[in-house]
């Protein structure tokens, strides 16, 4: 993806809007039923709606852009998701592709860095977060249940602060 993005890139393809009426999108769009939906459902009768044109692709947007692609310095495909069209089980699965641009590669490097950063610090909170639901959840059974219950398969450790119960080795 990032080699294709890079090749649009140095053709420097410029970005055109475009005006058009409710009845020129569908007719444009009359092929994809998902943009002809757009159409029918967002654009009021007799409307008008913008468009963008860059190289062979034209879609709807509101815009606006770069003048053209060559200003894009530094790009990253940064994750991909797929949905299901109006979040509805019963209707084709669509994919979706992310990205983030900026005009120089250092401030590309940086945000690498810093999402980075982000993701530790949210895999740390989310740790904490478990120890501490752990240690909630355990307080209340810190004394072993006695012989002979439902549970004399189990052998309770006091060893972490937070109870764990094993299978006993055999």
């Amino acid at each position: 993806m990032e080699a294709e993005v890079s090749k649009i890139i140095k053709q420097k393809q410029k970005f055109e809007r475009m005006v058009i009426t409710k009845e020129e999108g569908l007719e444009l769009f009359a092929d994809n039923p998902f943009k002809v939906s757009i159409l029918t459902t967002k654009v009021p009768d007799g409307g008008r709606t913008t468009v963008y044109r860059c190289g062979d692709l034209i879609d709807l947007c509101r815009g606006p852009h770069l003048s053209h692609t060559g200003k894009v310095k530094a790009f990253a495909a940064t994750r991909h998701s797929a949905t299901n069209w109006l979040g509805d089980t019963e209707n084709d699965s669509l994919q979706r592709m992310y990205g983030i641009s900026f005009p120089d590669k250092k401030m590309l490097k940086v945000w690498k860095e810093n999402q980075e950063k982000v993701r530790c610090l949210v895999i740390d909170f989310l740790m904490f977060a478990r120890r501490s639901l752990m240690r909630s959840k355990h307080v209340k059974k810190r004394q072993p249940k006695a012989l002979g219950s439902s549970e004399e398969n189990l052998r309770i450790s006091f060893s972490d602060p937070i109870m764990t119960e094993t299978t006993p080795s055999r």
